[in-house]
């Protein structure tokens, strides 16, 4: 059985997952800063953090082509 998904449906699930993803990464930032490590993606607290930002970056620069103004 195949089932076709509308385009709009999609993108809605697209959207809600970017932003759900990018409000993790800023949950992990957030943990940096009040001194709890977390290791997202390196042992190096230094690289760990710079990698971080440089996703919330990346993130928010794909949410606003799709039109999403985040906070």
């Amino acid at each position: 059985m195949k089932i076709e998904i509308p385009d709009e449906a999609v993108g809605h699930v697209v959207r809600q997952d970017l932003s759900s993803m990018l409000a993790g990464l800023r949950s992990d930032l957030q943990k940096h800063k009040d001194g709890k490590w977390c290791a997202v993606f390196s042992t190096n607290k230094k690289e760990d953090v710079e990698q971080i930002k440089a996703m919330i970056d990346a993130f928010e620069t794909i949410l606003r082509y799709y039109g999403v103004k985040e906070k």
